[in-house]
């Protein structure tokens, strides 16, 4: 699926080309160009295939159960009332896959580009014993997010640098 994609763009970044050796006129000098080679099609393939790799977001998560008898909503959560329900508390995750390009590469430092939805994740999760919304049933506070892209060499753990949830983009890196 991944070379198809990688196959689509490559054919729509060619397809503006002009047959071998035809100049047109009016139309700005970038885009008078002989078509590439099939060698070169595949070069440019590999290089876009080496670029692109998987990514893995997993949330962590510390998670309060509350009793339904307590009516407890957001507002009357404190510190002292989570810090006093030990034994109602467990850790529990929420994980994304996705796929991360290469969009910067020096000696020390990658720059990685994904999509936002796949890196941002709440901070709180609250969940109700009932559809009214009324009573919290559970509380889930991130604790830390681990992001790991694969299939890129040199790759790993990363952190996120930036993100735009609007545009659904985001920026991470590895030092």
């Amino acid at each position: 699926m991944r070379k198809l994609y990688i196959l689509g763009i490559v054919l729509t970044l060619y397809s503006c080309s002009t047959p071998s050796g035809v100049v047109v006129k009016g139309v700005p000098p970038e885009y008078n160009h002989k078509s590439p080679t099939a060698k070169e099609t595949s070069l440019a393939l590999e290089d876009i295939d080496r670029s692109v790799g998987k990514i893995t977001s997993v949330a962590f998560y510390l998670t309060c159960y509350f009793d339904k008898d307590m009516q407890l909503r957001p507002s009357g959560i404190t510190d002292s009332l989570l810090g006093s329900l030990p034994g109602n508390t467990t850790m529990s995750t929420q994980s994304v896959s996705g796929t991360a390009w290469v969009g910067y590469k020096d000696q020390n430092l990658l720059g990685f580009v994904t999509a936002a939805h796949v890196v941002v994740f709440e901070d709180t999760l609250y969940t109700y014993f009932s559809s009214e919304q009324k009573a919290l049933s559970s509380l889930s506070i991130k604790v830390r997010q681990k992001n790991y892209i694969t299939g890129i060499a040199n790759s790993g753990e990363a952190v996120v640098a930036a993100y735009d949830t609007k545009k659904d983009i985001a920026i991470l890196k590895k030092d």
